[in-house]
């Protein structure tokens, strides 16, 4: 019987039986920083006539203030009330479009790449409509030797961890390179680190299907770290090469990730008495 199983429904890797702590979930305790908080709070106030000056000119500014105020000005309370809630959920509203926009894009990319691993991992021409997918075609043409693992499970006994890797390859210069598709218009610091978790994994016991079953044997180890972001139409994967360091920030993810858990747990377990 194999040790490790991936149960689809419920989102749960487990070893002997028993748990893993989810890769994406460990990492989701690291924050992006300021810059995603101003954004959101930039898009809810839109409605009322917000414009980052950074971005526009100040005559589109003011066009905009002055614009709103009168919108807003000649609403009724119940009209004005609906404004409100509609400004407040509308970073959410956002990210849920969004979020199955990037389903579908990540879909595409790992379709391709599973295309390219049927013919024994060397590129082929991307023949489908995405462009976002085109350019990735495009771009592996000229950096990607063969791909080595697409939706790949692997995990660390030493760390009790699990995760999916989305991509690896080798590239034109003999590296291994571990990569991951994110939604996101850039990497984030975040990002490099659980990709760094998927690599620290596979060098540790290789990689397998979601019934535990050996599928890949790594031939040397992994040299570089990739993040490519599609949430813009721009291809511009981003690299980290530092992967002992971004593999002991994980282990240092793992740790404060365990306790806050152990936190929130005795949290619990104290409202509950």
């Amino acid at each position: 019987m194999n040790r490790y199983h991936f149960d689809e429904k419920r989102h749960l890797h487990t070893l002997d039986g028993k748990p893993l702590i989810g890769t994406s979930s460990a990492c989701k305790i690291i924050g992006k920083g300021d810059a995603l908080t101003w954004w959101a709070a930039g898009m809810a106030l839109e409605p009322f006539g917000f414009l980052n000056k950074n971005k526009h000119s100040a005559v589109v500014v003011k066009n905009a203030l002055g614009e709103a105020y009168k919108r807003i000005t000649a609403l009724s309370p119940s009209e004005y009330e609906t404004t409100l809630l509609g400004a407040y959920r509308r970073h959410d509203e956002y990210k849920k479009t969004k979020a199955v926009e990037g389903t579908a894009r990540h879909a595409a990319l790992e379709l391709y790449v599973k295309q390219c691993m049927e013919n024994d991992g060397a590129v082929i021409p991307y023949q489908g409509e995405n462009p976002f997918v085109a350019k990735f075609a495009i771009w592996a043409e000229e950096n990607v030797a063969r791909f080595l693992w697409s939706e790949m499970h692997c995990f660390s006994e030493r760390l009790w961890v699990g995760g999916i890797a989305d991509v690896g390859w080798k590239d034109k210069q003999g590296m291994i390179i571990a990569g991951d598709f994110k939604s996101s218009k850039e990497a984030y610091f975040d990002q490099f680190v659980q990709v760094a978790a998927y690599a620290l994994q596979i060098q540790e016991n290789g990689g397998f299907d979601a019934n535990g079953n050996a599928t890949f044997a790594l031939p040397k180890e992994i040299s570089g770290l990739c993040i490519i972001p599609f949430g813009s139409d721009d291809l511009s994967p981003e690299f980290e090469f530092d992967i002992d360091a971004y593999k002991h920030a994980f282990v240092e993810v793992v740790g404060v990730y365990r306790l806050s858990q152990a936190f929130s747990n005795k949290k619990g377990t104290a409202r509950a008495q």
